[in-house]
């Protein structure tokens, strides 16, 4: 599994209730997803890359991680 450290968000904008982050990595030359985050939920939309399963579950720990750190900032 890639470790954490090997991908990572950068805040691109705010929206509304919403926060939108890009996520890059060093293994690809692009963005390979987009996450939105609110207090309770987040979506994930990810790129044109196809990734694997350790990159996939990265992903949704780090949307998630983003989420608790938005629920502690906001209220």
């Amino acid at each position: 599994m890639e470790p954490l450290n090997l991908i990572w968000p950068e805040e691109q904008f705010k929206e509304d209730y919403f926060i939108v982050y890009r996520v890059r990595s060093l293994s690809y030359p692009n963005s390979i997803a987009l996450i939105k985050v609110s207090k309770n939920r987040y979506k994930i939309f990810k790129g044109e890359y196809e990734l694997k399963l350790g990159e996939i579950i990265m992903l949704y720990k780090l949307a998630k991680s983003l989420m608790d750190d938005f629920r502690r900032y906001s209220s």
